[in-house]
């Protein structure tokens, strides 16, 4: 190559580097999706959908019978016959237990003795008194000693009655406290029964639960004989007061009739689930997407076109994390979700992630 060539080549090479410089200093292509992003702020984005946000009361308590009664003598004496034993079923007008007899009936034979003596009496000598033969007081006495004698026959049949301890109704003795053959005083506890026809578990909950609760509420129950079964139940009553010390109140759930194949009794330990203030339909936000300029100016950030909108809110129930949103934002609204204190509005935003909530 000659040294002119060589010259001219280099003036060509240079004068195309110069165009390419000028041309790309002049005229910019399209900005990449990577040069977009850089210019606007990354955030956690949070979709407002109905939530959940019921409070749920979990308690636990003691299986009862919702009537126990415990039969008593009724007078003293020895306990001659205990025909039952725990466990066993009773029919109404059983005759569980009988106390000493023998003296009873006696004297009962002898009152009604003494009132056919005079019953007799009386019949022979009332129509006399027509023939003038004795007089209208005599009979009159005649009728007084019946009478009497009447009243005493009931009284001994009275107590031959009480001495026996009937079942008032179909129930299930539960505790026989005396054994047959020894000596009862009156009043003294005989047997304990319960009707297991409806079956109670008793709890105490907060007052600020129990302004929630309705009578006939739905209630689900767990036992631990049946882990894998639930119950359903029901609020049977609200007790009136509350505890003076504890500020809790009694709330009394009935277990609905049981499957034929369970069996469930009387002292096993029930565990409560109890819905208070329900919200199932309510729409809430992460407690981090919440700002608040002053007490009672909170608000949040809405993503509208990928600016940053300013919106206030009107807030309800805190739980779970989550704050219930009553006024200001509508099912749909995109939100920044987590950490937006370092934020303004109009930020040219895109979400990068988004949070979510159980």
């Amino acid at each position: 190559m000659t040294f002119g060539t060589r010259n001219r080549l280099l003036a060509f090479i240079g004068a195309a580097l110069f165009v390419a410089a000028c041309s790309a200093e002049g005229s910019p292509g399209p900005a990449s999706d990577d040069d977009a992003d850089e210019s606007s702020t990354p955030v956690a984005g949070y979709k407002l959908e109905p939530l959940d946000l019921s409070k749920t009361a979990r308690t636990s308590g003691t299986i009862e019978a919702v009537e126990r009664i415990r039969l008593k003598s009724q007078i003293g004496g020895v306990l001659t016959t205990l025909n039952v034993e725990e466990g066993d079923s009773v029919r109404a007008g059983d005759i569980l237990a009988t106390s000493e007899l023998a003296e009873l009936r006696a004297e009962l034979r002898r009152a009604q003795a003494e009132a056919t003596k005079f019953r007799r009496q009386y019949e022979r000598k009332k129509p006399l008194v027509d023939r003038e033969a004795i007089r209208q007081a005599e009979v009159d006495d005649l009728s007084s000693e019946l009478e009497i004698a009447e009243s005493e026959v009931e009284l001994w049949e009275t107590r031959i009655e009480l001495s026996q301890v009937r079942a008032p109704k179909d129930a299930v003795v539960t505790e026989r406290h005396v054994d047959p053959g020894g000596y009862v005083s009156a009043d003294e506890p005989i047997v304990d029964l319960a009707d297991l026809s409806t079956l109670v578990v008793p709890v105490r909950l907060s007052e600020r639960d129990v302004v929630h609760l309705d009578r006939d509420q739905p209630v689900q129950i767990m036992v631990d004989a049946y882990p894998l079964r639930p119950l359903d139940g029901s609020i049977r009553r609200v007790f009136p007061t509350a505890d003076a010390d504890s500020r809790r109140v009694t709330v009394e759930v009935a277990i609905d009739e049981l499957p034929d194949d369970m069996v469930v009794q009387p002292g096993f330990l029930a565990r409560l689930s109890l819905p208070v203030d329900r919200r199932d339909e309510a729409l809430a936000i992460p407690d981090a997407a919440l700002l608040a300029s002053s007490p009672d100016d909170r608000f949040v950030y809405v993503i509208e076109d990928d600016h940053l909108v300013q919106r206030s809110v009107t807030t309800g129930v805190a739980r779970r994390n989550l704050t219930e949103v009553v006024d200001g934002l509508e099912a749909g609204d995109v939100i920044v979700g987590t950490n937006p204190t370092n934020l303004r509005e109009d930020t040219r935003v895109h979400v990068s992630e988004w949070v979510e909530v159980r």
